[in-house]
């Protein structure tokens, strides 16, 4: 009996060298995370002089030297990169919300014909790699006279994901269908059910798929650098490719750029971690 409930609490490891070995796990990938981030935030503190004749372990002179983040915010063009990256944001992210909460309700509540095949194609959607489809997405782009505009990157971003949508259905198989139907009852529409009674329940799961996708557009490299390569458009993170040449990148302008773009998104992280956590978690599984 007791054998069986430690099976169904999960593995416990009791064994000395099995917790070493364990601890040594997690110690070396905490290491490996952490470490090419301490690099670069030491370089970003260093002089051109500096980083040259310097160890990238070693310490810089001054801990106050913040030359390096006053020319990436110069050149760099981190305003135009905040105020591009905003407005992506913000147009993707209502767009996109509304689309998938739409279509996980669609798929959800309604029986038609070809729904299985469609949940089949949203599983294959997500498995299948976004590089395979870059080609057909650039030729598209291309022949909508889109390319190297902002609604290039508002087209793309405004989609919701596959993901985006799962988490959507997983949240909405939760919703009791009882309440689609007393909303029905008394003359509600279609519509009305969904805007005013599933929208108003899926806030837990709007609200984690919202932090999710802000921090995916903002970190998002590719997308502004293939369809938006224009300097009047770029990103915070598609500034960064100012400051790297073939033989004159100037590495500790860029480290300070690099750190500069990390921080809000850690910040936001740290401060949503447990309700991002709680809110995957919550989505992941089928009630």
């Amino acid at each position: 009996m007791r054998k069986q409930r430690s099976m169904e609490s999960g593995l416990v490891v009791n064994h000395p060298l099995l917790r070493l070995l364990n601890y040594a796990l997690l110690l070396g990938f905490v290491i490996l995370v952490i470490a090419p981030i301490l690099i670069v935030f030491l370089v970003s503190f260093k002089s051109n002089q500096e980083y040259m004749y310097s160890q990238v372990w070693d310490l810089p002179q001054s801990f106050l030297n913040f030359d390096n983040f006053k020319v990436y915010w110069k050149r760099g063009k981190m305003l135009l990169g905040f105020q591009n990256v905003g407005i992506l944001i913000v147009v993707s992210l209502i767009t996109s919300i509304f689309m998938g909460t739409m279509v996980a309700y669609v798929v959800t509540r309604f029986k038609f014909r070809g729904r299985k095949l469609i949940l089949g194609l949203y599983v294959f959607a997500a498995v299948l790699p976004t590089t395979t489809t870059a080609i057909a997405t650039f030729t598209v782009i291309k022949s909508l006279a889109l390319y190297n505009t902002l609604y290039a990157g508002l087209l793309l971003y405004s989609a919701a994901g596959v993901l985006d949508i799962y988490m959507f259905m997983q949240f909405m198989y939760k919703i009791p269908t009882e309440l689609d139907q007393s909303a029905r009852v008394e003359g509600a529409s279609y519509f009305r059910v969904y805007w005013s009674v599933i929208l108003p329940l899926m806030r837990p799961a709007i609200a984690t798929i919202s932090i999710l996708k802000v921090v995916g557009i903002y970190n998002d490299f590719f997308i502004p650098t293939v369809y938006m390569p224009s300097s009047k458009l770029s990103t915070i993170t598609s500034g960064l490719m100012l400051f790297t040449q073939d033989r004159m990148s100037q590495w500790n302008v860029l480290s300070a750029g690099i750190i500069a773009v990390l921080l809000p998104t850690l910040i936001i992280y740290l401060a949503a971690q447990r309700f991002i956590i709680s809110g995957v978690t919550d989505g992941a599984v089928k009630s």
